[in-house]
């Protein structure tokens, strides 16, 4: 009897060893960029694209509840987010989206990158944002496009005086303009009626 015991014992012993437990095992995780990849950011506007990922298991499922990580660059072209600096902590959702919004460039043009990282279980994942600063030229208006069209105005009426005044193609002088009104010649313009 006591043999059976021991054996018994050894046999339960043998079978919870060899015995999978219930718990689940670690889903390896892999980071896929949705949106924000090679975006431009504007820099004298304070907008930028928010970089958008989704963590996936093997089988391409979403991963939700995984810990999303976003770090930008402290130095050099790069950015912050608004309430959080320069690193952005959220979870993804039902579908394994994880958003980093209000990311703002910082005053450095160029181009840089976000690390993002996603960890579930013990497992973690990481992928990479490229993205650039860049600083537009303002819209140049006012007096530089109004000296611009004054020049063409005059360079035009220019070219219009000295062909009235060359005569026409057979060397006869020429048609003098219609309705006797406005004298053109070279120089400074100068309108008025006919000296």
């Amino acid at each position: 009897m006591r043999q059976e015991s021991a054996f018994l014992c050894l046999a339960a012993i043998a079978l919870a060893v060899c015995v999978p437990s219930a718990a689940a095992d670690p889903v390896p995780l892999r980071v896929v960029v949705v949106e924000g990849e090679g975006a431009i950011n504007n820099i004298r506007e304070k907008t930028a694209k928010a970089p958008v990922v989704r963590v996936e298991d093997d089988d391409a499922r979403p991963v939700r509840g995984a810990t999303v990580t976003f770090t930008v660059p402290e130095m050099g072209p790069g950015g912050f987010f608004a309430t959080a600096g320069t690193t952005f902590i959220t979870t993804t959702d039902e579908q394994g989206i994880a958003i980093a919004r209000g990311l703002q460039p910082n005053n450095v043009a160029g181009r840089f990158q976000i690390r993002v990282s996603a960890a579930l279980a013990g497992e973690t994942a990481s992928a990479v944002v490229n993205q650039i600063n860049a600083a537009p030229a303002e819209a140049r208006g006012g007096l530089g496009k109004k000296l611009l069209i004054v020049g063409l105005v005059a360079g035009g009426a220019v070219g219009a005086a000295f062909a009235f005044k060359g005569g026409g193609s057979n060397g006869s002088p020429a048609a003098p303009p219609p309705g006797g009104g406005t004298t053109l010649t070279p120089g400074s313009p100068v309108f008025g009626p006919p000296r």
